[in-house]
């Protein structure tokens, strides 16, 4: 699922949902903690998802955050794991924890990033 977070700067802002669904509630919980061993499945999907997402909404960007810090820290450790292929197609922003957007640098600790596609 996907959400519009907004226009500013002149690009439209989207944030990207995951979650584990709940088919009796019909919705989507993005706290869970399902502890099945396939993060790294999951994270795949991610990636896949965000690249025909880019790819169908050309020059929008993406908003990425996870649910709980721990998750967001993932995020930025997997972007830092895989930073020269992601650079290859992206550019990627952090916000820094005085608030501040920068390019992405490996060792600095962010709150959140946005990634558009080159």
């Amino acid at each position: 699922m996907y959400g519009f977070a907004g226009n500013w700067d002149g690009y439209d802002h989207y944030n990207l949902g995951f979650g584990d669904y709940d088919p009796a509630l019909k919705n989507v919980n993005d706290i869970t903690i399902s502890d099945n061993l396939d993060r790294d499945k999951i994270l795949a999907t991610v990636a896949a998802t965000t690249l025909e997402f880019t790819d169908r909404f050309k020059g929008c960007r993406i908003l990425v955050r996870g649910s709980t810090p721990s998750r967001t820290r993932l995020y930025q450790m997997k972007i830092g794991e895989y930073y020269h292929s992601i650079t290859e197609l992206f550019d990627v922003q952090g916000l820094t924890l005085q608030g501040l957007w920068s390019a992405f640098r490996k060792g600095e600790n962010y709150q959140a990033f946005i990634i558009r596609r080159k």
